[in-house]
């Protein structure tokens, strides 16, 4: 499911994502997986998924907190950067738990992001 999912956001199709989020909210779990993606068009195609979900059914992106936590520790930066990102998409306070650890990590991208994402949380 991993594969179309990515295929589906990388085609622009992030109407349909939603739609399958909403109606099978564990989808979002494997969706916010997709941060670790080599396309950016996935990448970006998750944020727009998240920010929609944010509007629709915010308790919802609870599923994907575990999934990013993991990644942020993951051995590339721009990694840990994207699950950052969702992370404060979430706006959940256990999410911005996992922001507080990031400003110690070793990428000074990342810590910037995370300072800027936390600033506007």
């Amino acid at each position: 499911m991993r594969v179309v999912i990515a295929d589906f956001l990388d085609l622009g199709l992030v109407e349909n994502m939603i739609s399958l989020c909403r109606q099978e909210p564990w989808q979002i779990a494997v969706s916010a997986d997709l941060v670790t993606d080599e396309r950016l068009r996935v990448r970006l195609g998750v944020a727009v998924l998240f920010e929609e979900l944010q509007t629709f059914c915010p308790e919802e992106l609870a599923r994907a907190v575990p999934v990013l936590a993991g990644h942020c520790c993951h051995p590339q930066a721009w990694v840990r950067g994207e699950a950052a990102t969702l992370l404060a998409l979430t706006g959940l306070p256990e999410a911005l738990s996992f922001l507080q650890k990031l400003q110690n990590d070793p990428s000074p991208q990342v810590v910037e992001l995370v300072r800027d994402l936390l600033h506007h949380a």
